[in-house]
């Protein structure tokens, strides 16, 4: 019908709205209407259906494990609602690249697009509160603890009681970020575990990812690592077919540390080098870097110091990039005395 009248709004639109009702396994047809809603809002400079279709196929690509591919669509996304005065698809464009610039390693442009494009106070909407974790993350690995809580102000306080999936995961989320800035690993966990519980239910088993990486990252920081046991076996039961390259990362990593626990040094070495092929696969250099420190940490303690020598160097390199402070001191700590003074 809209074909028929002319309407290249509403055909765009339709597109968009039709890739919504299309099965999540049927990806490349997803792909396909979402690149001609694209086409058509491009050729007509329709503002609203252009910026739709761009968050949908950063969506898409996200999902299909082409983080690269997405974060150009946020770029140009951003830059759409940037010059076209868009408020709300400028907050929406934004707090998903300050997330992906976490992720990337470029933390301060993280903090400055988070500054810049985020509703002053409390965030209301998903990707935003997204986005809020990742600089309440940082500012913890940076030393700031004032920081990350001054951030994580910004979440509602209530989310955790809500019957919506998305808004209940990102509530215990916010929870277990709270115990951890407390100190507590275990209570910490304990939210975690029920926020993959919640999407394993719906088999969003990407949507899961934080609870691991968060679990993984700050049981390190804060020296308990055997507390995320929870979480490794609840990693072991994502179908084949759904595991990505972020939750290998980051799921080994936990096999890793479980298997630390139990004394189990060659599945423990098994693992962290499947963490570590995931994560050079990624290409995120922050989850590079925290899989190079764990797994160069790891053979110090087991005395292979030569080994571990050049993971710890290329780990404080890019630590030294984020100005992760936490980081660079828990490297000190590990590596060798004689080789902390040369």
């Amino acid at each position: 019908m809209a074909e028929e009248r002319g309407d290249m709004t509403l055909l765009s639109q339709a597109l968009n709205t039709k890739s919504l009702l299309v099965s999540r396994l049927r990806i490349h047809e997803r792909g396909a209407l979402l690149r001609e809603a694209r086409r058509i809002a491009e050729e007509h400079d329709l503002t609203e259906p252009l910026v739709r279709a761009l968050n949908n196929l950063a969506v898409v690509a996200e999902t299909a494990d082409r983080p690269a591919e997405a974060d150009e669509l946020l770029a140009r996304g951003l830059d759409a609602a940037r010059s076209r005065g868009h408020r709300a698809w400028l907050t929406q464009f934004g707090a998903a690249l300050s997330a992906s610039h976490y992720e990337n390693a470029d933390w301060d442009s993280a903090f400055a697009v988070a500054a810049e494009t985020l509703e002053d106070g409390i965030q209301r909407t998903p990707t935003p509160i997204v986005a809020v974790f990742c600089v309440v993350k940082a500012s913890f690995e940076r030393g700031d603890d004032e920081g990350a809580r001054a951030w994580l102000s910004r979440v509602p306080s209530d989310l955790a009681e809500s019957k919506d999936v998305q808004n209940a995961s990102h509530g215990a989320t916010s929870q277990a970020l709270y115990a951890f800035l407390s100190g507590d690993v275990g209570k910490g966990v304990d939210h975690l575990t029920r926020v993959w519980d919640m999407r394993a239910a719906r088999e969003e088993w990407s949507q899961g990812c934080d609870a691991l990486s968060f679990g993984a990252d700050f049981a390190v920081l804060l020296g308990d690592t055997a507390a995320t046991e929870p979480l490794a076996e609840r990693y072991e039961t994502v179908p084949e077919s759904a595991l990505t390259r972020l939750l290998r990362t980051d799921g080994d990593r936990l096999r890793a540390f479980r298997a630390i626990a139990a004394g189990r040094e060659d599945v423990a070495a098994d693992a962290f080098g499947d963490a570590l092929a995931a994560a050079r696969s990624l290409g995120r250099a922050t989850y590079i870097a925290h899989v190079l420190a764990d797994y160069g940490g790891w053979l110090v303690e087991c005395g292979r110091a030569d080994e571990a020598e050049p993971l710890l160097e290329e780990a404080r390199r890019l630590f030294e990039r984020m100005r992760a402070t936490r980081w660079l001191e828990r490297i000190d700590a590990v590596k060798p005395k004689e080789s902390v003074a040369a």
